[in-house]
């Protein structure tokens, strides 16, 4: 249902139940993403600016306490290599099946095929699903509707089975990627969007893909979060 659907009152409630809580970067993160956000650089620059690792030089790197550092430098220097390449693969029309040739299925979800799930250790339940709506840049809108009934079908079945009252999402669509959460309201559900992350094709996507690893972190942090009243 959408929101305009609902009474004002309920409308408030819903708005407080979605917000969540701005993600702290470490402060070496928080360092690099100013360094990489902070003025426009070539591709070249970009390059320079990734091997001078000024926030490690007097300290040192802890993998468990600096993840988010360590996940910014690697997925810049991930979408830095398909610019330096002769031929991206980000702009190149790519199949489902090409892309990706795995599909899983569990209790919850029966017979339905899943592109990707995420699993409690302890309990077996689904916390996460995950969708990839056609392949790279050649997906149609009718095939984003259709995943994105597949998705929250899904979704719908595994929270009134589990009688949890939420579970993550993820669907990638033609370079976007959309995080989300579905969140039971009394005998309502809520479809919220975290961000639409888009694949970088340029510096200048590359620099606002960078900033919104704020609010990447954030949804992970509350999938990480919602995992452990599980197990």
């Amino acid at each position: 249902m959408a929101i305009d659907k609902f009474p004002a009152s309920t409308v408030l409630t819903l708005q407080d139940m979605c917000q969540f809580k701005e993600y702290e970067y470490t402060s070496e993160c928080k360092s690099l993403v100013d360094r990489l956000s902070g003025e426009d650089k070539s591709v070249m620059g970009w390059r320079r600016e990734l091997l001078q690792d000024h926030e490690f030089a007097n300290k040192t790197f802890d993998p468990l306490k600096h993840q988010d550092w360590a996940y910014v430098k690697f997925i810049t220097e991930h979408f830095i290599r398909f610019m330096e390449a002769s031929i991206n693969p980000l702009i190149s029309p790519l199949a489902e099946r090409t892309a990706v040739s795995i599909e899983v299925s569990n209790d919850f979800t029966g017979s339905a095929k899943i592109d990707g799930l995420g699993i409690s250790n302890g309990s077996r339940e689904i916390l996460l699903i995950i969708e990839f709506a056609g392949g790279n840049i050649s997906s149609s809108m009718a095939k984003y509707d259709s995943d994105i009934k597949k998705i929250y079908e899904n979704a719908l079945k595994t929270i009134k089975q589990s009688r949890r009252n939420k579970i993550f999402t993820v669907l990638y669509f033609n370079n976007l990627i959309y995080y989300e959460v579905l969140l039971k309201f009394k005998n309502q559900y809520v479809r919220y969007n975290y961000t639409i992350s888009r694949c970088p094709l340029s510096p200048p996507e590359l620099q606002k893909f960078v900033k919104d690893t704020k609010v990447m972190f954030a949804w992970v942090r509350d999938l990480a979060t919602f995992a452990k009243t599980i197990n």
